[in-house]
């Protein structure tokens, strides 16, 4: 997801809902995009730790959020992709604190401790383990090997959607906003940087091309010097 300085007042950290799974809890906010703004949280009866995906129904419709989560959900048997945990759609929120309110849908995956690999790279210089870059590209590629397998193009593969174990070793293809089982699209959504060039200029698109265009850059960030911007994502030609 591409950063920006979300409004506080939709900060929902310290407010706890109830869910068919219990109380949950959120801890911390961790990063803010353009479809939505993620945090950590608790079920606070069996302690378990997981990431919450917040979507505004202003910013994404129930169905696009339901297609997300099980799109994921169909593919997750997989190691290197990261676990859907559930969907909690048309939530209100707006107490304690927060200055209005508004509806959302809940996305919970299970949380990764080492954070993404964009900010792996960042702060731990993680390009100059050579054989860690290999063995990154290789279960990133595996992961998306089995996406195609199973009808899925990903369309927003970079080291931030890119989730890492704590110890590095493992790392969770993650965040299927963009996903589609469809082959073709004309138009383009996704973020240039990593875009191949037929989507770069809103041509017609073969989808599984194009993520495998996107995982040859995997390995050219994690060695580059110095790191590249985040730049905003594409949806349909336009910036979001």
């Amino acid at each position: 997801m591409t950063l920006f300085a979300s409004s506080p007042g939709t900060n929902l950290t310290g407010r706890t809902i109830d869910s068919p799974h219990g109380a949950l809890k959120f801890r911390r906010r961790l990063i803010s995009g353009s479809s939505g703004t993620v945090y950590t949280a608790e079920y606070t009866k069996t302690h378990r730790q997981v990431a919450v995906k917040v979507i505004p129904r202003s910013n994404q419709s129930a169905d696009r959020s339901a297609e997300e989560f099980y799109v994921q959900q169909d593919v997750q048997d997989h190691e290197n992709i990261a676990h859907a945990v559930a969907l909690y759609p048309n939530v209100r929120l707006g107490h304690h604190g927060i200055h209005g309110s508004f509806t959302g849908d809940l996305l919970v995956f299970d949380f990764y401790r080492g954070g993404d690999l964009f900010t792996a790279i960042a702060s731990y210089h993680y390009g100059a383990q050579e054989d860690q870059i290999r063995d990154t590209f290789l279960q990133v590629l595996s992961a998306v090997e089995h996406c195609h397998e199973h009808g899925v193009s990903h369309r927003d593969i970079k080291p931030e959607n890119i989730l890492c174990s704590e110890d590095g070793r493992h790392v969770f293809l993650a965040d299927f906003g963009l996903a589609t089982t469809e082959d073709m699209v004309h138009c383009r959504r996704g973020s240039p940087m990593y875009m191949s060039w037929g989507e770069q200029i809103s041509t017609p698109s073969a989808l599984r091309s194009s993520d495998l265009f996107s995982i040859k850059n995997v390995p050219r960030i994690e060695l580059a010097t110095p790191l590249p911007s985040l730049q905003k994502p594409l949806t349909c030609g336009h910036s979001a």
